[in-house]
């Protein structure tokens, strides 16, 4: 109402029914007000499923078939999700996984109440709802295309291009990149990339270098996003394997210096 607001306590998570229920009492108090709503008060709640089965006929559990069974399992009604869950396998040689589950929930945090401690049917296996803590994940630079720091904080001297890591925007990388400018003095000449139409030649990515662009999400990165110690253990090795390759640097000694 533009005159006010009211709450009331509930005991239980109110449903659509019940919501409806309060905007008709609403309108029979307050014949005269503007406009009435009924809604819950929202927030977050951030849960887990664990030891679900990573495998099921021979293929990975995607989000879709973790969606069917907490269908089937009769707790969707308290599952409003926000997100899609985000499956994670424990390890590469687990056969389990955590599914990460981010609800929309009360202030009071009714339906995670509800929901901690139920159990979810996979087949043969049952998988229990656990507290979860919230991780929004890493950010990627839109800068530099580097994992682990928001774009206004990056250092890079410049924008870097995701498909070609060159010194330009992705949009301007037909008309900058040295693969798609074409060279007519070259014999055979190189056609340019004709404008409106996608790069054609191979990207390659700043983060694992592979033939793909730094914002594509076949990424291995982008699949670890939410696993910081992944990331910089990815970028810990890229370092070593830089250093090992630099030469060795020789500062010859001063005068009177031992050698």
């Amino acid at each position: 109402m533009h005159a006010g607001n009211l709450s009331v306590a509930t005991d239980v998570v109110a449903s659509d029914e019940d919501l409806r229920c309060f905007k008709e009492a609403a309108h029979k108090a307050f014949p005269y007000a503007l406009q009435i709503d009924a809604a819950l008060p929202t927030s977050m709640s951030y849960l887990k499923l664990v030891d679900v089965p990573y495998i099921a006929n021979d293929k990975a559990i995607t989000p879709d078939v973790v969606i069917a069974h907490l269908g089937k399992s009769g707790i969707s009604d308290l599952t409003v999700l926000q997100v899609p869950p985000r499956v994670v396998r424990d390890s590469r040689m687990s056969d389990t996984c955590t599914v990460y589950l981010n609800v929309a929930d009360s202030v009071s945090s009714a339906r995670a109440k509800a929901l901690i401690g139920r159990g979810v049917q996979f087949r043969r296996y049952v998988a229990y709802v656990r507290a979860a803590r919230a991780n929004p994940g890493l950010p990627l630079c839109q800068r530099c295309w580097k994992w682990g720091h928001p774009t206004p904080a990056c250092r890079a001297p410049q924008s870097k291009c995701p498909i070609c890591a060159g010194p330009h925007r992705k949009e301007h990388h037909r008309a900058l990149a040295g693969c798609c400018k074409g060279n007519a003095k070259a014999n055979p000449p190189i056609p340019a990339t004709p404008e409106g139409a996608a790069c054609p030649h191979p990207a390659r990515c700043t983060n694992c270098r592979k033939n793909h662009a730094s914002d594509d999400r076949r990424c291995n990165f982008w699949r670890h996003r939410f696993d910081r110690d992944w990331i910089k253990a990815r970028y810990d090795e890229v370092s070593a394997r830089r250093n090992s390759r630099s030469p060795p640097t020789y500062h010859p000694a001063g005068r009177g210096g031992r050698t």
